[in-house]
């Protein structure tokens, strides 16, 4: 894609197809993804460009077979991240979101385990994904003690909210939810958010504005 880019081989492109190469951007996962679309787009027009640079780097029927199936499993991996940008998005979205991504590619588990090392607090982070699956019977000691501080009294009365008899169906899940909540020795966890989804809504909001300069690094250590 970055021989395409340059001067003759873009000039001889631009005469077949408007469509034009498009370059990885090392700080969004999504352009790795638009960039092999692209070339499956160009795939047709390559070998008429009649460049011995382009033609020693052409792929041949099985390695562009190879792209197409690489294409799939990075589009199913690029709606998880555009799922963690989600503002509604729950530390237990999260875990099920990175689980279910472990499940299909098991290498994955090195950076995106409940255990991987950019987790600060594996043990307060497991143990807020249990409240807020309304699994605190199974949460273990452990758990308990790092998380004692968001513990909070239940309602005696259990939670009761009436008689759902006359209420519709969404308003009977949306109160069979607060139920929940209600009977829960523990804070609504909703509040803790992702740590990376706040991190990259901070740098976009960073970017927005023309006339304000970007904040400096040592400004925004988190």
């Amino acid at each position: 894609m970055k021989k395409l880019s340059n001067i003759i081989p873009a000039a001889k492109l631009r005469r077949m197809t408007p469509l034009c190469p498009k370059q990885r951007n090392k700080t969004r996962w999504s352009s790795s993804v638009a960039m092999l679309a692209r070339y499956v787009e160009l795939i047709l027009f390559l070998p008429q460009l009649g460049l011995d640079d382009i033609d020693m780097l052409l792929h041949n029927s099985r390695q562009d077979r190879d792209v197409e199936l690489l294409i799939a499993q990075l589009t199913d991996l690029n709606s998880v991240t555009l799922a963690l940008q989600d503002k509604s998005l729950t530390l237990a979205d999260v875990r099920l979101l990175f689980d279910d991504v472990v499940v299909q590619y098991p290498g994955a588990e090195v950076c995106l385990g409940s255990d991987a090392s950019i987790v600060e607090d594996p043990t307060f982070e497991s143990g807020v994904v249990k409240v807020l699956q309304h699994m605190e019977a199974s949460l273990n000691e452990d758990e308990r003690m790092a998380i004692a501080l968001l513990s909070m009294p239940s309602m005696p009365n259990g939670g009761y909210v009436g008689d759902t008899d006359s209420m519709s169906m969404a308003t009977r899940a949306l109160k069979r939810r607060k139920l929940l909540q209600a009977r829960s020795n523990y804070l609504d966890c909703r509040f803790l958010r992702p740590t990376s989804n706040m991190c990259e809504r901070l740098v976009l909001c960073d970017e927005v504005g023309d006339d304000r300069p970007p904040s400096q690094c040592a400004a925004i250590k988190l």
